[in-house]
């Protein structure tokens, strides 16, 4: 096994990790996440702000529902032990959805909460920062040091790591990691304590560029801004990273005759089925001119290598599945052991066959011959709006300026077109669209090795 360095690119001091954004993301919204409910995450100043009331209390008994409110109709009474906004009694009634898709959060009698209630009638959701005391809270610490410090401006942030807990990705706090913020010269450090929290306090108003100090065998797990703005309207800022460990794997990709692919999709998948199952995101990464890959931000485990490892060949993926050293199956396939921070090289996988593909071309435009502006086109097995029994499409493409689009499907592949509408164009805005024809156009194969095209233009009318 060779040891080698992959390199990778920056851009404004953000950093894209393939796919580890999603890890990142998932984690901090875990305790937010609900069938059908969707959750923008809000920083905690903001949330304090926009919150009538925040509390802590102890949930004593659950209510009868009240059925005249269907968004809330879930009832809770809670003893409240201290309050740090709004007019709370000692007692009060807390209501929610009832679960189930529609962000109702799940109190249970007898355990203690940080409420947060985000409108009238003192109702909270899963999409507030309610949450249950039984550890450390961000949010409690900021409240109970931070909140009330408003003749002072200040700059605060949690520096916590991506890490398998059991067969579950978790996070860790960092300690002792150096955060410089610098300005007019100036440069100012803090150190991040015991719970990875680090604040600067008494800062001017201004513009501040910000950096951290970071171990080796660290990388970031996620984009962030290397300036931070302090003003009178937003004097409390919060600015967190996520880390991950640094492990990379990184090999080539050819054909039969030794000759780079280019643009091929190539998987990394934790050997632990367990473990798979709790994967936020699949490990992928294309192949660049030259055939090379390299995996960045991959957390210490064992792991399987190889092509279409996640889901059957596409035709923008059209080979086989095959794991290193090119075999078909988990049996046969070669385990790579990675330690934290390890960067391991010189993987070469040959792809001996590539499937028959072929073709579909057009464009999508409104009636009088303009681009759309904005939108995608899909494939899937489906007629129906979630266009594949599988979760994914056979193909999938963005539109171009002009509208047109071209995507690669398996030979003898069949499927239903499904278009994607969103003008951009000012003009268009807030007007409801409807295709012509209206429904999902059927694309039927052709079992031909040869690359086939058609050629179609779908208009939209309003």
């Amino acid at each position: 096994m060779k040891y080698s360095i992959c390199f990778q690119a920056y851009s404004f001091r953000r950093v894209n990790l393939f796919r580890v954004c999603a890890l990142a993301v998932v984690l901090m919204c875990a305790h937010r996440s609900a069938e059908s409910c969707s959750c923008g995450w809000i920083l905690i100043p903001e949330h304090v702000r926009g919150s009538q009331k925040i509390f802590i209390g102890s949930v004593v008994t659950a209510l009868a529902p009240d059925t005249s409110d269907i968004y809330h109709p879930a009832r809770w009474k809670l003893s409240v032990e201290r309050a740090f906004k709004g007019n709370v009694e000692r007692e009060i009634i807390v209501k929610s959805g009832s679960g189930g898709g529609d962000c109702g959060y799940p109190f249970t009698i007898g355990k203690r909460y940080l409420v947060f209630t985000d409108g009238e009638g003192n109702s909270t959701t899963i999409c507030t920062h309610t949450q249950e005391l039984s550890g450390f809270s961000y949010d409690l610490y900021y409240l109970e040091h931070l909140h009330n410090n408003s003749k002072s401006n200040f700059v605060f942030g949690r520096i916590q790591e991506s890490v398998w807990n059991g067969s579950v990705i978790g996070a860790r706090s960092n300690p002792g990691i150096i955060v410089s913020l610098s300005a007019n010269g100036q440069v100012f450090e803090a150190t991040t304590d015991s719970n990875g929290i680090y604040v600067f306090s008494g800062l001017q108003a201004g513009k501040y560029v910000s950096s951290i100090a970071l171990p080796s065998h660290l990388t970031f797990a996620l984009w962030y801004w290397d300036t931070v703005t302090i003003t009178k309207e937003n004097p409390h800022v919060q600015q967190d990273f996520w880390l991950v460990a640094n492990g990379r794997i990184s090999g080539r990709v050819v054909d039969g005759d030794g000759d780079p692919l280019d643009n091929v999709e190539i998987n990394i998948m934790p050997t632990d089925s367990i473990r798979r199952r709790h994967v936020p995101y699949d490990f992928t990464d294309r192949t660049d001119k030259n055939g090379a890959f390299c995996f960045r931000g991959v957390l210490p485990g064992e792991y399987f290598l190889g092509v279409n490892l996640y889901q059957e060949p596409r035709g923008d993926n059209p080979f086989p599945v095959q794991y290193i050293p090119g075999v078909k199956s988990e049996s046969q396939a070669s385990r790579i052991q990675l330690a934290k921070g390890d960067s391991i090289g010189g993987f070469q996988m040959t792809l001996q066959e590539r499937l028959p593909t072929y073709s579909i071309e057009g464009a999508v435009v409104f009636e009088n011959g303009e681009p759309l502006g904005g939108g995608s086109v899909m494939v899937g097995d489906s007629v129906q709006e979630d266009f594949s029994t599988r979760g994914f499409g056979f193909a999938f493409q963005m539109l171009d300026s002009t509208g047109h689009f071209r995507l690669n499907l398996l030979a003898g592949q069949e499927g239903w077109l499904h278009v994607n509408a969103y003008p951009r164009l000012e003009k268009y805005r807030n007007r409801s669209y409807s295709l012509t024809p209206p429904d999902p156009i059927k694309i039927s194969a052709f079992n031909s090795g040869k690359q086939l095209q058609r050629v179609m233009k779908i208009k939209f009318h309003n």
